[in-house]
């Protein structure tokens, strides 16, 4: 099963506060450029970059306002023919979700706490893998730490292996890199980089590389290279692989058999590419 990091936990863990959070007296919330956000702050060190009022206090002085931040996490509505018009509607509302939620869950104890939630709902509906997309937020503490993407991976990482431990009959997770697309090619480039420093460090855990976003704005396509997808002994076997996955990508969504983005072969397929193991998303 393939899900997106911030989207695979039940909606009930992100709205039933008292139930899931030991720390909600430190879960502040903003009104900032149309988008309500979420926060964790010690009461001496909350930031004046926006105005940040309690959580608590919010919930205890309006009677509705529960009703309105569950809405702010959710994409279900009454009418959604009215409230998404048309699929970029759909699209703004999908990410503010997650902007709403994206600070909020990269506190490094809830970041580790929705990761195993979303396990063990998974494994409660018997399944018993996971592979899954993220682009890899910076994530922090009260303390004043910052952790990158590398040590996010090692988060992952040392969660599975608890829930492993708690949970023997699970199979496992693996890890697909997914950014964002709509970038530079020099952005594009470090994301890769990135995917080689963390395969190396996370082989059997790391799956693969996508790019994520709204598709039909941008023609350019994104692609997934699988860890089963290359023949890694040829020198040029990763920029090989990636050109033949997006190749057969144009052609799964397209239905074209030549593209202007491979004039020629660069090399032979079946050396390059096992495309009876290739995962392409």
């Amino acid at each position: 099963m393939t899900v997106s990091e911030k989207a695979d936990a039940l909606e009930k863990w992100k709205s039933d506060w008292d139930t899931f959070l030991d720390d909600i007296e430190k879960i502040y919330g903003c009104e900032k450029d149309g988008r309500f956000i979420l926060r964790f702050f010690e009461e001496n060190n909350v930031s004046n970059a926006c105005e940040w009022h309690r959580l608590s206090k919010l919930r205890s002085s309006n009677t509705s306002f529960n009703e309105y931040l569950k809405s702010t996490m959710t994409l279900i509505v009454d009418y959604p023919e009215y409230a998404y018009p048309n699929l970029n509607s759909v699209w703004d509302k999908f990410m503010d979700i997650f902007q709403t939620v994206a600070d909020l869950i990269a506190y490094k104890p809830i970041w580790q706490e929705y990761f195993y939630q979303v396990l063990k709902e998974l494994y409660e509906d018997n399944v018993m893998y996971l592979e899954f997309r993220g682009i890899l937020p910076e994530i922090y503490d009260l303390e004043g730490n910052v952790y990158d993407g590398i040590q996010v991976v090692g988060l992952y990482y040392e969660t599975l292996q608890k829930f492993k431990t708690d949970y023997p009959a699970f199979h496992g997770a693996r890890f697909i890199y997914a950014p964002r697309r709509k970038v530079s090619n020099q952005t594009v480039n470090n994301y890769v980089q990135m995917y080689l420093k963390l395969k190396d460090l996370y082989p059997d855990f790391i799956a693969g590389f996508d790019l994520v976003g709204q598709e039909d704005l941008d023609p350019v396509t994104a692609y997934h290279t699988d860890v089963g997808c290359g023949n890694w002994s040829l020198p040029t076997s990763t920029d090989n692989a990636l050109l033949w996955v997006l190749y057969y990508r144009l052609r799964h969504l397209y239905g074209i058999d030549e593209t202007p983005v491979l004039p020629y072969a660069p090399g032979d397929i079946e050396s390059v590419v096992g495309i009876e193991k290739c995962l392409i998303y």
